[in-house]
């Protein structure tokens, strides 16, 4: 839409809006081009733009604020700003996000604890907030699992078309005894598993010979008659 009728009432226009800007704000020289386009000249030079720049600066009334989060003092300009620095903004909003989380789940838990199956036996077990409870475990569970992964990994080193039981060595002494099927000897099960009387699981039926890891084919052993037997069948140990 035009505004002006012809172009040479354009300037006569600009040289009314800019009525008043013919003298320098700072020294007071008059300007020698006011300028038709933009935005008028206000200074003559780039030092009088500078002076006065820090002089509206200077004429600012600054605030000083105290931060949110850390309490430091800090000057502004501007009442808006609530922290020192975006890492204080960051921080103070983390806290509130976790304080917020925090009162859900009290508000869901008012005693402050959780019943979650164990990881291993899968009976109920109790936990505080804020306590992991991925794959956690009984107490008495927590050895057992340690034990069953060992075994585990050594089913999978020893043959690679078995597939492991979750079985350990606990399950096999609570169902055949801690007799050393081997030697007929008790086995102690506080000694560690290398020990020479520590305890092992052997498999009757070598895995290399077409043995199964399941319950059937496994007894408590000690370390150095398991180590002893190797893979031999039980017919060939006294053989």
């Amino acid at each position: 839409m035009k505004r002006y009728c012809r172009k040479e009432c354009t300037p006569q226009y600009l040289k009314l809006k800019h009525a008043g800007l013919s003298n320098c704000q700072v020294c007071g020289k008059p300007l020698e081009d006011v300028g038709t386009k933009g935005r008028p000249k206000r200074n003559c030079s780039d030092r009088c733009r500078d002076l006065y720049s820090q002089k509206i600066r200077a004429d600012k009334k600054m605030i000083i604020k105290q931060c949110k989060y850390c309490t430091k003092e800090f000057r502004l300009s501007r009442d808006k700003r609530l922290y020192c620095s975006h890492q204080c903004q960051r921080f103070f909003n983390i806290e509130v996000s976790k304080a917020k989380a925090k009162a859900r789940t009290l508000a869901k838990y008012p005693d402050g604890t959780r019943t979650s199956p164990c990881g291993w036996c899968g009976e109920e077990r109790t936990f505080r907030i804020g306590e992991s409870v991925v794959n956690a475990y009984h107490p008495v569970c927590t050895k057992e699992a340690e034990r069953a992964r060992y075994r585990i990994k050594t089913v999978k080193r020893q043959s690679k078309l078995t597939k492991p039981s979750r079985l350990a060595a606990d399950e096999v002494v609570r169902t055949y005894g801690a007799n050393c099927h081997i030697c007929q000897q008790p086995i102690d099960p506080s000694l560690p598993r290398t020990s020479k009387l520590g305890l092992t699981v052997d498999h009757v039926i070598p895995l290399s010979k077409g043995g199964l890891d399941t319950i059937d084919n496994l007894r408590p052993a000690h370390w150095a008659c398991n180590n002893r037997k190797s893979n031999k069948l039980p017919e060939e140990i006294n053989a």
